[in-house]
């Protein structure tokens, strides 16, 4: 049957894989997407599926060219989720159509290959996906930021977090991510933010007091000890001086 239907123009094609395209999926899956992938970035042809079946160069495609909604042919590809990613992931790249409920769809099943990647200690395909993750999540399509929040916090996805967190300002769920990162980074990040609004000084003060009580408490210093500056005790004893001092400057605390 897919045979026929490659034989068809491209509106006839697309309503019949619209019809049959579940059926046709369970037995030629890569088949029916290649066909599908093609409608919907526009290279669908005939005489092209025919030169590609004969090994023959095709004609490339017209910019013109009609670029059918994925979403017409998308239930056929439920029951395969990798093959899915991979559709949807070349319709994102190659600009097809794609409702913001397809790219949410991407989204989850790119954090679904990350997470069972970080699971077996795959690290290429972790941070591939990783990237692709926050590809997705910069875009500036519409994949609705707050359904996107519920999707990353689902998958303990925690860069994608604190991006959607700076996007929403969310500024108290922000400023706990990057306490519970901790890193150097995160804790720049912390400073930064101070410095546009003063007021956040006490929160963040107290989260670098506790991350030194934390790390004391596992690291204990000899009593006749110095302090590294370079060392992450002396990272954040630097973080907690600078948060006194941006307190101090915006008249908070005596000099």
């Amino acid at each position: 049957m897919l045979s026929a239907i490659c034989s068809l123009e491209a509106p006839e094609a697309a309503e019949a894989l619209v019809t049959h395209g579940s059926l046709i999926a369970r037995s030629l899956p890569r088949e029916t997407a290649g066909v599908v992938i093609a409608l919907c970035d526009g290279s669908y042809s005939p005489t092209a599926l025919a030169d590609a079946a004969a090994g023959r160069p095709s004609i490339q495609q017209k910019d013109n060219a009609y670029k059918y909604p994925f979403n017409l042919f998308s239930n056929a590809f439920q029951e395969n989720p990798k093959l899915l990613r991979l559709i949807l992931s070349h319709c994102r790249r190659n600009q097809c159509v794609l409702t913001p409920t397809l790219r949410r769809t991407l989204l989850e099943l790119t954090l679904d290959e990350w997470s069972a990647a970080k699971r077996t200690g795959d690290s290429h395909v972790e941070r591939t996906r990783h990237m692709e993750a926050m590809m997705m999540l910069s875009d500036h399509h519409d994949i609705g930021d707050y359904e996107a929040l519920v999707i990353v916090q689902a998958a303990e996805f925690s860069d994608g977090e604190m991006l959607l967190y700076e996007k929403l300002n969310m500024v108290p769920m922000l400023i706990e991510q990057y306490a519970a990162s901790g890193t150097e980074r995160a804790r720049r990040q912390m400073l930064a933010m101070c410095e546009r609004d003063p007021e956040l000084c006490p929160e963040v003060l107290a989260h670098f007091v506790k991350m030194y009580g934390d790390k004391i408490d596992k690291e204990p210093l000899a009593e006749d000890a110095s302090v590294n500056s370079d060392s992450d005790v002396g990272g954040l004893l630097t973080d907690i001086h600078e948060a006194l001092m941006i307190i101090r400057d915006h008249g908070e605390l005596p000099p």
